[in-house]
């Protein structure tokens, strides 16, 4: 009986080390994360109201600037797709919206700085430059 008994042990503990691998193997193919479904918001929970006045995105100005001298200048034809007219400030105080075709008399001979402030233009078109001493399209 005791031989019997020593056979069983032995052939448990034969048996033990396979035992141990069977759920070492499951450990490790157990350990990959699986991807879990993020939870679905209900519509309307935790985001913000929307605006029911949106606010319409618009482009930066864009701003041509010329000095004149004289007593009368003619604005250049500003064009584009998707042009905004926008203000000419003709640098004595005075300003208006701008339009094609527009002049401005001054009321003597001197130098003038004239901006002309716009949205979404392209293309500039001087016909007369008689007087214009400079212009900056840097920030244009």
């Amino acid at each position: 009986m005791r031989r019997n008994t020593l056979m069983c042990i032995y052939r448990m503990m034969l048996r033990i080390p396979l035992l141990l691998l069977v759920p070492l193997f499951f450990v490790v193919t157990s350990c990959e994360q699986a991807e879990e479904p993020l939870p679905q918001e209900k519509p309307g929970e935790d985001e913000p109201e929307p605006d029911p006045d949106p606010e319409p995105e618009t482009a930066p100005d864009q701003k041509l600037t010329f000095v004149f001298v004289g007593t009368s200048v003619d604005i250049p034809l500003i064009t584009g797709p998707d042009f905004k007219e926008g203000t000419i400030f003709w640098g004595d105080g005075m300003e208006e919206p701008y339009s094609e075709n527009v002049s401005h008399d001054y009321p003597g001979n001197g130098t003038f700085e004239v901006v002309v402030e716009t949205q979404d233009a392209e293309e500039i078109h001087f016909d007369n430059i008689a007087g214009v001493t400079s212009i900056d399209f840097s920030e244009f």
